[in-house]
Order: structure tokens, then sequence, then C-alpha cells
């Protein structure tokens, strides 16, 4: 279905009068065109997935307005983890309205924008200024608690992470997760702090490059993950296809008006890849300057272990580089190699579970 109807408005508007409708995890309503006719839908808080008969669906977040008049729909169904409340606004007959009730107030009608521009152009630039200065520490958060209590400790970036996030969601990692639970993780802790967020957006979920920019910057992150990995044909993805698709996501950023912060895996380095051992360095070497050319702001050779290997990488890709801690990689020896960022991914997620297990095993 084409979701052109959707817009960032008001939540309130005048000479209209309002209904508010909760559908609960998992819950539907069934889609009757006469309860719609005339209305506007705000989604107030949750995720709102449309269906149609015809089988195709949409998935909408929380500060959407949407049209409904007219449209193939079977039902509207609540994908999320939260309660989905809407809001239906008709408008008052007895009552005067400068909003139309066929068509979306002032014109405006676009797939998907940003709420704040200003601030969200604000926080991108300066997750890209940290990235020149200072080497960048990322302890990986997975749900809004978890991105508070790195708020609190003074890292000045929430960065995610797709193994602990589908973890807790209970799907598979590697695009096991639908994308819009994905989404919807990713902007509650969005939403739950203040400082940047960047978003592992795995392998992009199949999006155009368009479409997967306007949702990232939708539910308020400013950078992204994005990794070379195949997940549906195996091993990896052809590096002049992937630095054509980098190519359009910065472009799409670019006409946004944010400087969206491109992290580029190369999974060269894992057994998923393929990839001969003799070869890796230099086949992670050509396609780490392929994606910085296309227009990534970093290049994160996932997997490297060995100091000796990540000092070849960093000399040769050339760019801010991310690296992960290991017994022969701890912090001080990432800084004198020049890393420019380090990130974790599930490590904090499953020392908290192993925690939580130690702590309760003689509950019983």
């Amino acid at each position: 279905m084409d979701p052109e109807a959707i817009f960032r408005g008001p939540r309130e508007m005048p000479g209209c009068r309002n209904s508010t409708t909760t559908i609960q995890p998992a819950g539907s309503l069934d889609y009757h065109e006469a309860d719609w006719t005339g209305a506007v839908v705000v989604v107030l808080s949750g995720l709102l997935r449309l269906e149609c008969r015809s089988g195709e669906s949409a998935s909408f977040d929380e500060g959407a307005v949407l049209f409904l008049t007219g449209l193939p729909l079977r039902c509207l169904t609540n994908p999320g983890l939260d309660p989905l409340v809407l809001r239906t606004i008709r408008r008052d007959p007895t009552t005067s309205s400068p909003t139309s009730p066929t068509g979306p107030p002032h014109g405006r009608r676009t797939m998907i924008t940003i709420a704040d521009p200003a601030r969200i152009a604000g926080l991108a630039e300066t997750l890209a200024g940290l990235h020149t200065g200072p080497m960048l520490v990322l302890p990986n958060a997975w749900d809004a608690a978890s991105a508070q209590v790195v708020e609190r400790a003074g890292f000045p970036v929430v960065a995610t992470a797709s193994a602990a996030i589908t973890a807790m969601l209970g799907h598979p990692d590697g695009e096991g997760a639908p994308w819009e639970e994905m989404f919807a993780a990713n902007a509650r802790i969005a939403a739950a702090v203040s400082v940047p967020v960047t978003m592992d957006a795995e392998a992009g979920y199949g999006m155009d490059a368009g479409d997967l920019v306007r949702r990232l910057l939708g539910i308020g992150v400013v950078g992204c993950n994005l990794e070379d990995s195949d997940h549906m044909g195996g091993g990896l993805r052809d590096a002049q296809v992937q630095a054509a698709w980098l190519a359009d996501v910065r472009a799409a950023a670019t006409a946004a008006g944010v400087p969206l912060v491109v992290n580029a895996r190369v999974d060269v380095f894992l057994p998923t890849g393929a990839v001969p051992e003799g070869d890796r360095v230099a086949e992670a070497v050509r396609r780490g300057r392929l994606y910085r050319d296309a227009g990534a702001d970093c290049v994160y050779p996932i997997g490297v272990s060995d100091p000796a290997v990540l000092a070849q990488l960093v000399a040769g890709i050339g760019g801010p580089i991310n690296g992960n801690t290991g017994p022969q990689l701890p912090l001080p020896v990432l800084r004198a190699m020049g890393v420019a960022r380090v990130s974790y991914g599930p490590r904090f997620y499953r020392a908290a579970l192993a925690g939580f297990a130690d702590a309760i095993k003689d509950l019983s």
C-alpha cells in the first residue's frame, strides 16, 4: 500500500470531536470504512500496522497522523509490545473549523517527516564531531532503562545493539526480528535520553535507502550501523552494490538536511562472511575504502582481535575506524592505534543477564 497519507501534525484540532481507542499488544481492530470516513487518526503511542485486503501492510509509529478514507484496509493491528493508543478526530458539524476533513491540514502530505528537524540535525552534528576527537566509547544499550544508565554515567552517545534487542524481543540475531519491532524498540530508546542515539540497523531490513533514512530520522536516531552481510542469501553482499546503497543512504540523509552518521560494518572477519583467512585483510581494506568513498562516516571491521591486523586496517582504510576491545585490545591500545570509536555489541546485555542469574540462584 502507498502510505502517502501520513504526516506529522497537531494532536488537537479546533472545531473537532476527539475519541481515543486502545489496541492491546497482538490485538486488532476490523476496518469498516464508514467508521473512518472524514476522520483523522493520530498515533499517540505504540506502533500501528495497517493491513490491506491484498495482504500488503504498512506500519506507523508514535506521532503519525493518517487519513484512512478510501483505503482498501482489512484491519488495524498492534504488532508492538506496548498498548497502541489512537486518537480519532472528526469535524464537529456544529462548529466551523479551518481544518478540512478530507485532506491533511495546510496541505502537508509526506510519508514520514522529522518532528523537530533542528534538534535532530544538531544531535547528528554532535555525533559526527565526536568521531574526530578523543576515542568515542560506546557501551551499547538494549532498552530505554539501559540507555538511561549509559547517559547518567556520562557517555555522550547511546549506541544500540541489534543482537541484544532481538534477544530481548525473543528473536534470533541477523534480522530475525520484524523490523517494526526493532524500530519501535529504538524509538523508545531515543525518546528516553537527551544525547544522540545511533541505531544498529543490521543490513537495513531490505528497505530502499530513502525509506530507511526517513524511518531512522522519524524515530529520532541520528546514526546507524549498516552491515554488508547478506541475511537472505548468505555470505556478503557484493561490495559495489553495498557501496552504491550506502551512497544512496548518504544522499537521502543530505536531502533530509540531517548529517546522519553512517557506521559501515565490514563482516569479512565473521565466519558467515565466508572469506578465506588469507584474503580477509585485503578484502576488508577494499570494502572499507569503497564504503568510505560512498559517504560512510566510519568503517567497522567487526570480529578483529589481533592488534597487528587492526593496525593494517586503520592504516589501509583511512578515516575513522570502529573497533572492539578484547584481551589484546584494551582501550589504551585502541587509543594508541588511532581507533575512532569502540563499541561492545551485546556484551553488557549478556553480563546483565548473568548478574541476574547469579542474584537469584540461591532463592529457590
